[in-house]
């Protein structure tokens, strides 16, 4: 069974003070997954984690501080997962389909089947919820706006290998795509156009994640070497 731990704890007076102040900084939480946590992510108030296992197939989300499981739907065939800033949604895939669910009531919200003509890789909300993004082996980058009737909209193609992870601005207006070829990519999403690449490494990149603060890249390579770059206008995103 998979354990997380928090910062939330209730310290026994009868344990001596060096035990007591490891009590108080953690608390384990038992998830109802038998292997790996694949990914994690919070709500923006940090009210609200998903927990996705891809090895056993299920995304769930669990309110804090409480630890109770409000959520929780079989995923197969998916590679990945991710809740909306806000707590409300969560977004997960099964190959080239995707879904929307409420989290709160537990209904799905919306589905675009064939979403790709490939397996999705990754995806992420964006910052004000209006939009779904994913990645996918057909190389493409598309966006979704799921609470309305339209249809998909490709924001571009990853140039020279399949696009295998994504982070957004918190303003909404840039994209950073990296895979396991040699460049991120940064793209701008008002224009849906890739505008230049940053970072490069020769051998790609395992894991690719963005600074809250929108300054740093910071990557791991498949030569298990860390790299980052910043960004001298974070702000200007």
């Amino acid at each position: 069974m998979a354990q997380l731990t928090f910062e939330y704890s209730v310290v026994d007076d009868a344990m001596d003070s060096s035990d007591r102040s490891i009590s108080a900084a953690i608390q384990v939480f038992d998830a109802p997954a038998k292997a790996d946590c694949a990914e994690v992510r919070f709500s923006r108030s940090g009210d609200r984690i998903m927990i996705f296992s891809r090895r056993d197939s299920v995304v769930f989300v669990v309110s804090l501080p409480q630890l109770e499981v409000m959520f929780q739907k079989e995923v197969p065939d998916s590679y990945t997962a991710d809740l909306s800033p806000s707590g409300r949604f969560l977004a997960s895939s099964s190959r080239s389909n995707l879904f929307i669910d409420e989290v709160d009531g537990g209904r799905e919200l919306a589905a675009s089947p064939d979403h790709h003509a490939e397996t999705i890789n990754d995806l992420r909300f964006s910052p004000d919820e209006r939009w779904v993004y994913t990645a996918s082996n057909d190389r493409r980058i598309k966006r979704w706006e799921y609470r309305s009737p339209a249809v998909p909209e490709l924001v571009g193609v990853q140039p020279g290998d399949m696009p295998k992870f994504l982070s957004i601005s918190h303003d909404g207006t840039t994209l950073l795509s990296s895979g396991r070829g040699q460049q991120v990519w940064l793209w701008h999403l008002g224009a849906r156009q890739k505008l230049f690449s940053v970072m490069p490494s020769p051998d790609g990149f395992y894991r690719t994640y963005l600074s809250a603060d929108d300054s740093t890249l910071i990557g791991l390579d498949r030569q298990a070497q860390v790299q980052w770059v910043r960004f001298r206008h974070p702000k200007d995103f």
